[in-house]
């Protein structure tokens, strides 16, 4: 037995309503992209919506601790979501999953980046104040 009810399915293709209208949420997602790149706001929307949580998932617990103090998880994923929406014109569906495939390698690629200009930065040290140096300041000088 299905874990989902068959509307819920992302594999089932969408039904059509009484009046035969889809709405955002049955609709699939290269209906959605077709609609988006015309410029069609509710169809981002509708795409966000739809990835957000995915993506907040598959996001939970990738990114290293030493960069979560800098940078909240959810931050780098509406990142990623704008710049694939930024970009819309420019990907090519391919296959079923291949957005979330797309969004999800941008997502990595961030996490990526981060930990590497994390890695990069030196490590803090604390000084304490009894560490003063023991020649004349500039200003006794």
């Amino acid at each position: 037995m299905s874990a989902h009810p068959p509307s819920e399915n992302p594999r089932d293709p969408p039904r059509v309503r009484p009046g035969g209208n889809l709405g955002p949420s049955m609709e699939s997602t290269t209906q959605l992209l077709n609609r988006a790149r015309a410029g069609d706001e509710a169809a981002r929307e509708a795409l966000v919506s739809r990835y957000l949580p995915a993506l907040r998932r598959f996001a939970h617990g990738r990114l290293p601790a030493r960069v979560r103090g800098v940078l909240d998880t959810e931050d780098l994923v509406q990142a990623t979501i704008l710049r694939a929406l930024n970009r819309i014109h420019d990907f090519e569906s391919r296959h079923q999953g291949s957005l979330f495939a797309y969004l999800r390698q941008i997502l990595l690629n961030r996490i990526r980046d981060e930990a590497r200009r994390e890695a990069r930065k030196p490590p803090e040290v604390q000084l304490s104040e009894d560490m003063a140096d023991p020649a004349p300041s500039p200003l006794e000088q």
